[in-house]
């Protein structure tokens, strides 16, 4: 074999080895790129379904619903007549942050409403509130404003109170599946 076909040969095989290594090292980029692609899209699946048990927590927009049983239910629990309660009325839901569905409701809304008791005395109101917590944790008492509303009992000895009670749930308006509950 002579000289310059030898170097030929050689600087042929240089060059498809060169080619052959800038082609592995491109596909060696294209791998690492995509590891951290996998790596991302398995953290986000993973963040999905952290959020998604979260959301099970949350109650539906039916489970919240039949305010004035789950009242007058505590009530009862608290040794209270139902013709304690001197109103129950309702607010007007407001949407909770800016998620919706594709339909364009809000998937959280909050709702809340306003309880009156009347004619109960603190260590009363106090079992109230205790058995409404018990039975319903998802609404929250957020105030209570309390004013005399009559003369002592002389038998209880305890002065007679008027409760404004307002209290509040987060509930989500759409299931899982997108749905309306």
């Amino acid at each position: 074999m002579n000289r310059p076909l030898l170097l030929l040969v050689c600087v042929l095989c240089v060059g498809a080895i060169a080619w052959a290594g800038r082609s592995a090292m491109s596909a060696q980029a294209s791998v690492a790129r995509m590891r951290d692609n996998m790596k991302t899209s398995t953290d986000d699946v993973a963040d999905i379904l952290s959020l998604r048990s979260q959301m099970a927590g949350v109650p539906s927009a039916d489970e919240s619903m039949d305010l004035t049983r789950k009242v007058t239910s505590a009530l009862a629990t608290a040794g209270l007549q139902a013709s304690n309660l001197a109103s129950l009325s309702p607010d007007a839901e407001q949407p909770v942050g800016s998620a919706k569905a594709q339909d364009g409701t809000p998937i959280f809304v909050r709702r809340g409403a306003r309880i009156v008791v009347d004619g109960t005395t603190l260590p009363r109101l106090g079992r109230f509130l205790d058995a409404w917590r018990s039975a319903n944790p998802t609404w929250i008492v957020s105030t209570i404003d309390l004013s005399a509303s009559g003369r002592p009992d002389p038998a209880e000895r305890q002065l007679p109170l008027r409760a404004l009670i307002t209290i509040e749930a987060v509930v989500r308006t759409v299931s899982f599946d997108g749905a309306k509950p």
